[in-house]
């Protein structure tokens, strides 16, 4: 009589042999964070502004313009814990407006406002300011906004510009008015438009200049006083 050899199978029915489940584990962990980058992308740009700024500068040889895009959040943080805990968390992402000015001139709008560029706040108000001109508009309100305008005088950034762009020492301001006076005869300030916009954050600035990312403070020292022309800083060019 002939007899059947044959060796059950210990595993519990359905189970998956061993070396099957580190390849189901990277799945599953990798299929976690796209879960959790969709989250956050969807999370931060709910309580998003984007918009582009558009800098526009007449010259002997015609109109020249720069544009950058800019994103400002504002959100509350800790709010699961005490009360004392929740704050409102304000940043901003983005770059300053470059415009080439040819002959080697260049002028930079930059993430700063006021006569020193030391008001850094305006970047949460610019589009509330340009498309609901006179209007009280909270911050939920203000991510409604769409369409497209001038930006109004006390909006209009800081402009800085570099006697040698290789050397951030060389910085200095230029008034809205003092075009002519800085860049010469025919240069003058032609305007600054806003528009809301979906596209990405401009991040180019770094080839024009390389020197940011080892600076912070453009007089080359910690800090800066009172008394000094102005008091800019990596983050005025991009943060």
């Amino acid at each position: 009589m002939a007899v059947v050899s044959s060796t059950a199978d210990p595993r519990p029915h359905g189970e998956r042999p061993a070396s099957d489940r580190p390849v189901w584990r990277v799945l599953a962990f990798l299929a976690a964070l796209i879960l959790a980058w969709v989250a956050y992308q969807w999370f931060f740009d709910s309580d998003a502004v984007r918009f582009r700024l558009t800098v526009d500068v007449a010259t002997p040889n015609g109109i020249r313009s720069g544009s950058s895009v800019i994103v400002a959040r504002s959100y509350k943080s800790g709010c699961w814990g005490p009360v004392e805990a929740c704050r409102t968390v304000s940043e901003a992402e983005g770059e300053a407006v470059h415009v080439d000015l040819g002959n080697g001139r260049h002028v930079f709008a930059v993430l700063g406002w006021g006569a020193k560029g030391e008001d850094r706040d305006k970047v949460f108000g610019i589009v509330a300011a340009t498309l609901a001109p006179n209007k009280r508009v909270e911050w939920d309100e203000q991510q409604k906004l769409k369409g497209s305008g001038n930006v109004p005088p006390d909006y209009i950034p800081t402009f800085v510009t570099f006697d040698n762009l290789k050397d951030p020492k060389t910085a200095r301001i230029v008034a809205p008015d003092e075009f002519e006076k800085v860049f010469g005869p025919g240069f003058r300030l032609a305007g600054v438009r806003l528009e809301t916009t979906s596209n990405s954050i401009t991040r180019s600035i770094a080839s024009v200049l390389p020197w940011l990312s080892t600076t912070d403070y453009l007089n080359g020292r910690g800090g800066c006083a009172p008394t000094e022309a102005h008091c800019l800083y990596r983050g005025n060019f991009r943060r």
